[in-house]
């Protein structure tokens, strides 16, 4: 008869160890991204990285900054400002925290592996896609042409300038980023960034034409700063798949 009493604590001291467990031992979230302290650069130092940005800002400047390009114009300066490269680093590290994909040209040229953490989280959450007219746009190699995402380029031009090998050898996503990468590509909201980060470095193969224009009526096409589509009234839930009249699946 006394057997009730005893179970009642019995039972109590157990969930007491399993939230012990649960909030002592089990594993911590995975941090977020903390921005970097911004570094106050001198006069001289903040006006070349002025010029820097001006010039290796538009989308069109990838030729122009890429590594060599960009060592033969500003290396000299750079070094003559800043010897151990540190001040700069630190102000490019926190101008890519902050969104500002250029500071990558000046990382990629330092070699900076302090920077790889930033520039892989901007490579993996960067949607910029550069849209322009064309007498295409539903075909896979103009709607997924490189030159749509020269943001991209430009992280992954320092990736591999750091690492010294080729970025998809580099990145592999996670389970929880490809979910989340086909959530977005099958989405009306989702970015063309998301569909080709899958084909780059999961080797999806792109939608076909069919597909594609499927997608365009049904979304609108998609646009500069951002990606992204434009207005729909029918939005498909998160994660279903488009399939097209070509029998090609995105999702």
């Amino acid at each position: 008869m006394k057997l009730p009493g005893i179970v009642l604590p019995i039972s109590l001291l157990a969930l007491g160890v399993l939230a012990d467990q649960t909030f002592h031992h089990a594993p911590p979230p995975a941090p977020a991204p903390a921005p970097a302290v911004a570094e106050d650069l001198d006069d001289s130092a903040e006006a070349l990285h002025k010029e820097i940005t001006a010039a290796c800002a538009i989308p069109d400047s990838v030729p122009a900054c890429a590594p060599p390009r960009f060592a033969a114009q500003f290396a000299t300066r750079l070094r003559a400002l800043d010897p151990t490269g540190r001040k700069f680093e630190r102000r490019w590290i926190a101008d890519l925290w902050a969104g500002d994909h250029v500071a990558a040209y000046g990382l990629g040229w330092l070699r900076s592996r302090r920077a790889l953490p930033a520039l892989r989280w901007r490579l993996l959450n960067e949607r910029y896609f550069h849209a322009w007219e064309t007498s295409k746009p539903d075909a896979p190699e103009s709607l997924y042409a490189d030159a749509h995402f020269p943001r991209h380029h430009v992280l992954i031009l320092a990736i591999e300038a750091i690492e010294g090998r080729p970025f998809h050898k580099l990145i592999q996503l996670t389970p929880g980023q490809r979910s989340s990468l086909w959530r977005e590509a099958s989405s009306c909201d989702g970015a063309p960034a998301a569909m080709w980060l899958l084909h780059q470095l999961d080797g999806v193969p792109l939608p076909c034409t069919a597909a594609n224009k499927e997608r365009r009526i049904r979304c609108g096409p998609p646009h500069s700063m951002g990606g992204g589509a434009i207005g729909s009234s029918q939005r498909p839930a998160p994660g279903r798949p488009c399939v097209s009249r070509c029998g090609s699946s995105v999702g």
